[in-house]
């Protein structure tokens, strides 16, 4: 077996061994997303091409991370979702999520904070809006709710946000 076949074998068993949190790290980006098992495999295929720039001894799952996240970067600019209502400095913020990559932004970071003090439902609710690109008519089917309810809960959601990420911003702690 040559050292580039032995390397790459070596790269691809670090792959499975971190495939669940690379997968999570897809699913902490792409909520809800039918592709995200397409993009591991897209991500495994291009850790596997792309084997000998992995140096061992540095951080394996970081490396991973990294291209997963421009996999989905590039999943959402080829348009295979039906609209992106972001924009693409907006999304690359947003994606890099790899705790070894923390923003410096304190607005992003406050957003980060900010998210997570809403409940479950209503966090599914916005990746479903902004980041699966879904009319509010079809979250209230999903759901089950008038379509209104969901203007609502979006609407304030939003504004809970923004105050929230006002007050972090100010100095203070929300």
């Amino acid at each position: 077996m040559t050292d580039e076949i032995a390397h790459t074998t070596y790269v691809q068993g670090l792959f499975v061994k971190e495939a669940s949190r690379i997968r999570g790290f897809i699913v902490s980006m792409m909520p809800g997303g039918a592709e995200i098992d397409d993009l591991l495999q897209e991500t495994f295929l291009t850790i596997s091409a792309k084997a000998e720039s992995f140096e061992k001894g540095t951080n394996f799952t970081a490396w991973a991370m990294t291209i997963a996240r421009f996999k989905v970067m590039e999943h959402f600019r080829k348009g295979k979702r039906r609209e992106l209502l972001l924009g693409d400095e907006t999304l690359e913020r947003l994606l890099d999520e790899a705790p070894e990559h923390l923003s410096e932004n304190p607005q992003v970071d406050a957003l980060k904070r900010c998210l997570k003090k809403l409940s479950p439902a209503v966090r599914q609710m916005l990746a479903q809006r902004y980041a699966e690109g879904w009319k509010p008519e079809r979250i209230a089917s999903e759901a089950g709710w008038g379509a209104n309810s969901v203007y609502v809960s979006l609407s304030r959601a939003r504004t809970a946000l923004r105050e929230c990420i006002q007050r972090q911003t100010k100095g203070g702690t929300a």
